[in-house]
């Protein structure tokens, strides 16, 4: 039977060839790429990197032997380098809360308010402010400013004319004082100006002091803890006959002003204008923003400094509003203030010596029909 079988198969090639070692007819084919390609993927951006990783070595711990002493950290090595000029050297505001969320007086620096957009934070530093237009440093700002013992040209029918509305200022006819002609105050002047004859009228003024205008409600307006008038802790003071590079002081402050003080926004909510006046003066001072979208301190301070340093007109100073004894004491003023300085004593009386010897301000408190009253006193010896 095995016979059989064999013959029966003998045409059929042997399934190994018994005279060699090769259990297989021939090798295994190479792959047609080469050995030295790299097998192209879907992520084909990444065949260019190597195959393998290098050979790294062995790992070695850097810590000791078990049973050696312990070796202490040693001294960290200096700095040896300064910032490179591409590192900002910029202050970031903080995160505040947005307006009208309550007040939580944070550390180093207590501002509750929020700051104005850091594409508005170009106030200049304040040991840097330099009014602008300063009337000091050139020719008077109006041909129409008054200096005490001349008569300045006649003022304009502008400048005599009055709103029907006006009826706080009197309405008189001219009338002779000495050799100077009075009449009627120009209408820059608020209508229920009245000038300060006794420090009890001023009080009671003060209670129900307005612009003479209803520039809307301020009630829900707060102001700043750096404007906010506190008669035996005033939070600032100022002498508004100088820059306020020379005489600001910021009370609560231990440290010098910076321009970060001065750029955060005057009130709470944030306010487009405000408007200021004085008892002893009878102009409103309008303060709008110079850059920031709101009132900031800056804005409000240079806008009292600009306003006072403003010349006064002939019909400013000889009226039938104010009386000799009035007149008297802005004199006085003008007199203290510019002493033997001939060029100050050129440019005439400046609206900053209405306020006689209180020219130290020291804050603001709200009036009524939308006013702020600024608060000055006399200079302490």
């Amino acid at each position: 039977m095995p016979h059989m079988l064999n013959d029966e198969f003998d045409d059929l090639p042997p399934l190994v060839d018994a005279s060699t070692a090769q259990a297989f007819p021939g090798p295994y084919p190479s792959s047609p790429a080469r050995s030295d390609a790299h097998l192209h993927t879907p992520y084909s951006a990444f065949a260019a990197f190597p195959p393998a990783l290098p050979d790294l070595g062995s790992y070695q711990p850097s810590c000791p032997p078990p049973g050696s002493p312990w070796q202490g950290w040693a001294r960290p090595a200096p700095q040896t380098f300064d910032p490179t000029p591409a590192w900002p050297v910029v202050w970031q505001p903080p995160v505040l809360s947005p307006p009208g969320a309550p007040f939580i007086p944070t550390s180093p620096a207590p501002y509750p308010y929020p700051m104005s957009p850091p594409q508005f934070l170009a106030p200049p530093s304040p040991y840097m402010l330099s009014p602008p237009g300063t009337p000091s440093s050139g020719p008077p700002a109006t041909p129409q400013s008054y200096s005490p013992g001349q008569l300045s040209p006649l003022p304009s029918g502008w400048d005599l004319q009055r709103s029907a509305s006006d009826t706080g200022i009197s309405t008189s006819k001219k009338r002779k004082s000495g050799h100077v002609a009075t009449g009627r105050p120009p209408a820059s002047w608020r209508s229920n100006y009245e000038p300060s004859k006794s420090r009890l009228g001023s009080l009671l003024r003060s209670k129900n002091v307005s612009g003479g205008k209803d520039f809307g409600d301020i009630s829900h307006v707060a102001l700043h803890p750096s404007l906010q008038y506190y008669p035996k802790d005033p939070p600032l003071t100022w002498d508004l006959r100088r820059p306020l590079a020379v005489s600001l002081q910021f009370h609560h402050l231990e440290r010098r002003l910076s321009s970060f003080d001065l750029i955060q926004f005057a009130s709470n909510p944030p306010v487009p204008d405000m408007h200021l006046i004085h008892t002893n003066t009878p102009w409103i001072i309008t303060v709008q923003p110079d850059q920031a979208p709101s009132v900031t301190i800056h804005d409000l301070l240079q806008a009292i400094w600009e306003d006072m340093q403003q010349p006064i007109r002939n019909a400013d100073y000889n009226n039938d509003v104010l009386t000799e004894t009035d007149r008297g004491r802005i004199y006085t003023a003008w007199n203290e203030r510019c002493g033997e300085d001939a060029e100050e004593r050129s440019q005439g009386i400046r609206r900053v010596d209405f306020l006689c010897d209180k020219y130290i301000f020291e804050g603001l408190v709200p009036g009524k029909r939308g006013v702020w009253e600024m608060k000055t006193r006399a200079r302490r010896e």
